[in-house]
């Protein structure tokens, strides 16, 4: 309660035009960003849930069933590229309430696909329209909480998975119901009519135009900023590759029934809702390297305990503690990329957006594609591969940066 507060309390240092929006008006954009966040969440995570449903009913390999948990993700790339320069351009709040709109339109499309590619093209629909949200909730929310950025997005963040866990309930409660996945997606669109109803008559801050913005291309040719896109998409794959694949994975390789590997992925969203919400207050007085260096190591270990474990209650622990591992790795590079690049923009989020939705295209469809080949369990394990390079990474960084504000991004 006291993160939301000051969140939602006027503050002194927010750029010149933002801090004069009405206490009521800024409460109800925080809460409406964490409704936001919940709408990525829940058009995203029940597919997981439904995958084997899905593919009983089309009857599908394991190839297209990943191709089907990553449709979303090719979906909101080119959204996510398109909404940074054109919120620099027109603001957020129209954006914001065309994706929502479209994130309706998308899920219930997806309940009444009747064919395999028609479901693809639903997919890639809501995945798109769930763009803006994804890339434009994080500079909102630095805008209105500008001295605390790594704290305010990890809390923000943890909607993310608190979204997930009423995705996963729901649809697997639906599933052990009615029986049918059809039913699950229409019902995935009540978050975003929440976040019409909430923020639709609010205004919403303005990004600061300044005449030493850092160029989209400009942005992209420096070397620090590569590194850091390089960890977002490590970051992406070592959380949504095993997400989207923890149901089917627990189903298949150890004959776990439904509900049962569900409530993995729940347990694992349960926990990386608590890892955020932890983060949030933590990253007030760590590092934010030296935060990412431990939380990549822990996963290394979690994925190789999941992909090598005999035990299906072993593999299911370890499984689901990686949520609360990986938990602050994307929030928390996004606020040092923020802290690094002040004068980004929105330009900025979008290319960091963009390169964890290319983590979450990947780390799907690869984990499928060697489940294919060599078993889901060389799928699993291979993910370990991306967080130990992280973590050669965040060390590097963790010995370069020094003590103090640096602004110029080197």
């Amino acid at each position: 309660m006291n993160e939301f507060h000051n969140l939602t309390r006027p503050p002194g240092a927010l750029p010149e035009g933002n801090g004069n929006l009405p206490l009521g008006n800024t409460t109800r954009l925080i809460g409406g960003s964490y409704i936001g966040m919940i709408v990525v969440a829940t058009s995203l995570n029940a597919i997981p849930v439904c995958l084997t449903a899905i593919g009983a009913t089309f009857g599908l390999s394991k190839t297209q069933l990943g191709l089907v948990a990553a449709a979303m993700f090719v979906g909101r790339v080119p959204a996510i590229l398109c909404a940074g320069p054109l919120a620099d351009r027109f603001g957020l709040k129209p954006l914001l309430l065309i994706g929502a709109v479209g994130v309706i339109v998308g899920l219930v499309l997806m309940g009444l696909a009747p064919t395999y590619f028609l479901l693809l093209g639903a997919c890639l629909i809501a995945g798109a329209f769930s763009g803006p949200f994804d890339v434009l909730l994080d500079p909102l929310v630095c805008a209105l909480r500008p001295a605390r950025k790594a704290s305010a997005l990890n809390f923000l963040h943890a909607f993310y998975p608190v979204g997930a866990v009423g995705a996963v309930a729901v649809t697997t409660a639906i599933l052990g119901g009615i029986g049918t996945w059809r039913v699950v997606f229409p019902l995935m669109t009540l978050p975003a009519v929440a976040y019409l109803l909430c923020v639709a008559s609010c205004e919403f801050p303005q990004i600061q135009r300044q005449a030493g913005r850092t160029a989209a291309v400009e942005l992209l040719s420096n070397p620090l900023l590569i590194v850091i896109v390089l960890m977002m998409i490590i970051a992406a794959c070592t959380e949504l590759g095993p997400a989207q694949w923890l149901p089917a994975y627990m189903e298949q390789v150890f004959q776990w029934p439904r509900s049962a590997s569900a409530s993995i992925l729940l347990a694992f969203n349960v926990l990386m809702a608590a890892g955020r919400f932890g983060v949030s207050g933590l990253a007030r007085h760590l590092k934010p390297m030296l935060l990412l260096l431990v939380a990549a190591t822990l996963c290394i270990i979690c994925l190789l305990v999941g992909a090598l474990a005999a035990s299906g209650w072993t593999a299911a622990a370890a499984l689901a503690l990686l949520g609360a591992t990986v938990a602050c790795m994307w929030p928390s590079t996004v606020a040092y990329a923020a802290e690094r690049f002040p004068a980004g923009g929105a330009t900025m989020f979008s290319v960091l957006v963009t390169a964890g939705n290319i983590g979450g295209i990947v780390g799907p469809a690869t984990i499928g594609a060697l489940g294919d080949y060599v078993g889901l369990r060389w799928g699993m394990g291979t993910v370990a591969c991306l967080p130990l390079v992280a973590a050669l990474l965040f060390l590097w960084r963790l010995r370069a940066d020094r003590p103090g504000p640096a602004t110029s991004g080197t």
